[in-house]
């Protein structure tokens, strides 16, 4: 009687397995009866102060991001799917380059495809909205059922679609021309008074720029938070050559450390032409306890390319950033920023790692900021448009010498302007962070 009843249970699970294989395979084929008639989409997603907006597909079945999301190294992406792992029927993605100046769309759709062991099946150009030029791929054994776009936008931009229907070549074609026409751009003033900017600081040359004209210069500065303890502290020393030739009229060394559970402490140099042209920064970080270190090195090229070699960022790929502003030089960013430009502009911030985002640099009102401790003339705000919400704000007195500076909303990490001997009453000696003969290397 066990036997009979052990029978049947084995073969009601068997049916209820199959039942479900069944129904799966029945809404698998409603999405791609639906998806293969007319598309829905959505409004056109906006991703701020880029100018660009593009439609996902909406209806039964689509589920889509309700923003762009940024994505280091430097790229925002915008991703909707049509049914679940491992039942997925097909998948719209977007990608935002921040950093493609002068790429040619041929050889790019060629070296994405090569790299993801695609072969080209046909090309072709869409030019309703942006001029976008599209290749139809295929993995080898199977049916040319990807696609994937490119167009070239103002100040080293670029917007990239990629469209996957698994086996379906005819959904995936029909997906992206209904979408790559919907992608609207509007160039933005923000972003062209941020290129004249980079323009003219490169003309200017960093060595009228950097230091108050002085050729050596060293600044320590006490990082406290919101209830004035320490919290870390950055030492920068830099250098300038002006006779150094094209190379190496820059110097720059720079220790920081935050507190924590472990203590993070990063030590770099930067070294860089006289119009930041060309530059190669090393940083080497490592958490105090338990010693773990690690480096990575970025360096721009005289041919433009911006390349990350170690770290978790490093890549194969070379990167051409137009708007780059490298965030070692921040402080000399902020305070030219004082005299030139509207009082908006939009420019991109390389960070020691190798990411790249952009960032609103605004001069704002500081006469009644609640958050000036230094009673400060002149304020400029940086924003980063990153998802993350952070922003540094500098302040400056009414020679326009750098008063302080904040971290984050309200005041959550303070910077004041300090020296060594205070630096080694707060955190002891300092010989642990900066090396025998006090510099970063």
């Amino acid at each position: 009687m066990l036997d009979d009843e052990n029978i049947v249970k084995k073969y009601s699970l068997a049916e209820v397995v199959l039942f479900l294989i069944f129904a799966a395979g029945v809404v698998i084929s409603l999405l791609l009866v639906q998806a293969r008639g007319r598309i829905d989409l959505s409004e056109p997603v906006v991703l701020d102060d880029s100018g660009l907006a593009a439609p996902v597909p909406s209806g039964p079945g689509w589920e889509s991001q309700k923003a762009w999301v940024y994505e280091r190294p430097n790229r925002f992406s915008l991703t909707a799917v049509l049914g679940r792992t491992p039942q997925r029927v097909a998948e719209v993605k977007y990608q935002y380059l921040l950093a493609a100046e002068g790429i040619e769309p041929a050889e790019f759709l060629q070296n994405t495809a090569t790299a993801a062991n695609y072969r080209v099946s046909r090309r072709g150009r869409i030019s309703n909205g942006v001029d976008m030029y599209w290749v139809q791929v295929y993995a080898s054994r199977g049916l040319p059922d990807t696609v994937i776009g490119v167009a070239q936008l103002p100040h080293g931009r670029a917007i990239v679609l990629h469209v996957r229907a698994g086996g379906d070549h005819l959904l995936a074609m029909k997906l992206f021309r209904t979408l790559a026409p919907q992608i609207v751009f509007t160039p933005q003033e923000r972003i062209v008074a941020g290129a004249e900017f980079i323009g003219g600081l490169k003309s200017a040359g960093l060595s009228r720029i950097m230091n108050d004209g002085a050729t050596e210069d060293e600044r320590a500065f006490l990082i406290s938070d919101n209830s004035g303890q320490p919290r870390g502290f950055q030492i920068v020393r830099s250098r300038v050559e002006p006779d150094a030739g094209t190379w190496g009229v820059l110097k720059v060394e720079r220790v920081h450390y935050i507190t924590g559970t472990r203590g993070l402490l990063s030590r770099g140099y930067f070294e860089c032409s006289e119009t930041c042209d060309r530059y190669i920064w090393h940083t080497r970080r490592s958490r105090m306890r338990p010693g773990r270190t690690s480096a990575s090195e970025v360096e721009l090229a005289a041919d433009g390319t911006l390349r990350i070699s170690g770290g978790s960022l490093a890549q194969d790929a070379a990167f051409r950033p137009v708007l780059a502003a490298p965030e070692v030089l921040i402080e000399q960013i902020a305070r030219r920023r004082l005299d030139h430009g509207p009082d908006e502009m939009l420019i991109d911030i390389l960070f020691e790692e190798g990411s790249i985002a952009p960032a609103l640099v605004e001069k704002v009102d500081c006469t009644q900021d609640e958050d000036n401790l230094w009673r400060a003339a002149y304020c400029i705000r940086v924003r980063y448009i990153d998802g993350a919400d952070s922003q540094t704000r500098f302040y400056f007195d009414e020679q326009k010498r750098l008063a302080g500076r904040i971290d984050g909303r309200g005041r959550s990490l303070v910077w004041e302007l300090s020296d060594r001997r205070r630096l080694t009453e707060a955190f002891g000696d300092l010989g642990r962070f900066v090396g025998a003969d006090g510099t970063a290397r």
